[in-house]
């Protein structure tokens, strides 16, 4: 995904205004960005490296709550009904149980982030947009976390939870200005950390199974029509030899 200049910040607040919307005392303040240039929606946050110890823990929790089928429903709010739903989709069509696989991991995936991002107080950045930060001391040391649930690429069957540390990262340097910061060239730096992953549960394999199921049975009933539409096909065109 490449970086397009034209979208707007997702804080329009005008720079130097403080979120009461009054300018601050100081004159020493300025701000940083961070864009998220991946095709991954996030959730950050600006903190220390105390701070991101306890977002782990978080994270470790959610994802322990992740490993069941109650877990997913409550608290994590992965709706069994869309499930089936995706599941009743993909059995109408032959050969779809990879792309219903990743759209019910595509699913988990998202209420696992916006789990993370409730919880943890955390600020949901979605591909292609930016996020700044409020005003702050000029060339103050920081981290960003940035967590995020995401299909496995190499198995569709699987949701990865795992975080992306940008560390460190620093406010602008001079009054009201802006360092900027992109996602993928920390994923490049330092790569996926804490990564743990989810097996879709049996229970959401079992809405498939029981849809293909039904389409199966429906099929096996054509089959039969057609064997016996060729059977009397067959009667028919001995019929007319003889004539």
């Amino acid at each position: 995904m490449t970086y397009d200049s034209s979208r707007r910040y997702v804080d329009q607040r005008p720079l130097g205004e403080s979120p009461t919307g009054t300018l601050p005392g100081a004159q020493m303040t300025s701000y940083l960005s961070i864009q998220n240039d991946t095709d991954i929606t996030f959730a950050i946050k600006l903190g220390t490296d105390t701070e991101a110890e306890k977002w782990a823990r978080i994270f470790m929790t959610v994802m322990d709550k992740a490993s069941s089928v109650e877990g997913l429903q409550e608290p994590i709010g992965v709706s069994m009904d869309a499930l089936a739903s995706l599941a009743e989709m993909a059995a109408v069509a032959p050969g779809t149980d990879s792309a219903f696989r990743t759209q019910v991991s595509s699913l988990i995936a998202m209420q696992i982030t916006k789990h993370v991002k409730k919880v943890a107080n955390m600020q949901l950045l979605e591909p292609g947009n930016n996020w700044r930060s409020d005003p702050m001391k000029c060339g103050e040391w920081l981290i960003c976390h940035c967590f995020a649930a995401r299909v496995n690429p190499k198995d569709s069957s699987q949701v990865l939870i795992g975080s992306v540390y940008m560390r460190p990262i620093y406010s602008g340097e001079t009054y009201t200005s802006i360092n900027k910061y992109n996602i993928s060239d920390w994923v490049t730096k330092g790569g996926w950390v804490d990564v743990r992953s989810i097996v879709l549960p049996p229970e959401v394999i079992q809405i498939q199974t029981l849809r293909r199921g039904g389409t199966a049975g429906e099929d096996t009933v054509q089959a039969g029509e057609d064997t016996v539409q060729a059977g009397e096909d067959t009667v028919q065109a001995g019929e007319d030899s003889l004539l």
